[in-house]
């Protein structure tokens, strides 16, 4: 049953994953995220997380392409579990929304690649928004 529905995950990520992707030739522009937008994320990103205070994150430039108002995002994040230890810097998939200021003021954290299943939807979705290489995460 488990393999039935992976299968199935992974076909419903396939397909919905076409329509919106980066196309190699479409250039990708890209900007740093300023002290104030990255100390503004990590309160919001941090709400769902089981410690929000120590949360650590490593950022990614900002793949500057809107779709609906939502520019997609992906960064590193390393939380703590259960037991109090942290896990490891892991990718993560979010939404950003741009204030009147130009600066990014709002976000919300969509997925994190901590599971099987989610590790692919989180590698799937950053690698469709043009977030290859997370050597760049600072």
């Amino acid at each position: 049953m488990r393999i039935i529905f992976f299968l199935a995950f992974a076909v419903f990520l396939a397909v919905c994953g076409t329509q919106n992707s980066v196309r190699a030739e479409d250039a990708l522009q890209t900007r740093p995220l300023t002290a104030k937008e990255k100390s503004v994320l990590a309160k919001t990103f941090s709400v769902p997380l089981s410690d929000p205070r120590t949360v650590q994150y490593k950022w990614m430039p900002v793949v500057v392409r809107e779709r609906n108002g939502i520019i997609d995002y992906c960064g590193l994040v390393n939380g703590k579990n259960s037991q109090g230890r942290h896990v490891g810097f892991q990718k993560f998939y979010a939404w950003l929304r741009q204030g009147s200021n130009g600066q990014f003021d709002r976000g919300e954290m969509r997925l994190i690649a901590s599971y099987d299943i989610s590790a692919i939807a989180t590698n799937r979705a950053c690698s469709q928004y043009g977030y290859i290489d997370f050597k760049q995460a600072r």
